[in-house]
């Protein structure tokens, strides 16, 4: 009963999906002036999107291109922020919060960071930071960790929320067609 109350009071929509993902204890003298951003943030660069072009094979080139030097800027990127392509774990994720598997036995009150890439077009780093609010044994010395964001801007916590909903859609479609 008290499992179906607490889903009924959670604020966000949640999905089960896989994501890469990097978590570490942030240590207690650390814990001041600590900020979320993003990897586009961290770039420091935004472009303009492309204009309407009327001829349309050049149009086509173009993002073509586009496409090849955003997969670039994404692996320089991955590179410069130490997430070489990586094995996706499974999470249940929410603008909330998220739920995943660690090797590392972290306790309740215990305040992680959190580098996780949602796959959205283009790929992007969040860096956001999370208190465990609960940690079990699972199977194969992996450890059950849920945490609560408590650093996060809401700008990233409404992409969050947006791939989420994607995310659901997505598992609605996949549904219907089987």
């Amino acid at each position: 009963m008290k499992a179906a109350q607490d889903r009924k009071d959670r604020e966000y929509s949640r999905v089960d999906t896989y994501v890469s993902l990097q978590v570490s204890l942030v240590p207690p003298e650390a814990k001041d002036n600590l900020r979320s951003c993003s990897s586009h943030e961290l770039l420091g660069v935004s472009f303009p999107p492309l204009p309407d072009i009327e001829d349309q094979s050049l149009a086509q080139s173009l993002l073509i291109l586009n496409a090849k030097l955003d997969a670039i800027l994404r692996h320089l990127n991955f590179q410069k922020e130490g997430l070489e392509v990586q094995q996706a774990s499974p999470v249940n994720i929410s603008g909330g919060g998220m739920r995943f598997y660690s090797s590392e036995p972290f306790v309740v009150g215990d305040l992680l960071k959190i580098r996780l890439v949602l796959p959205t077009h283009p790929d992007t780093v969040f860096h956001v930071y999370g208190q465990v609010v609960r940690s079990e044994p699972s199977s194969c010395e992996l450890h059950n960790v849920s945490v609560n964001f408590t650093v996060i801007d809401e700008d990233i916590r409404a992409k969050i929320v947006k791939f989420v909903f994607e995310k659901q859609r997505e598992q609605l479609r996949n549904k219907r067609r089987h």
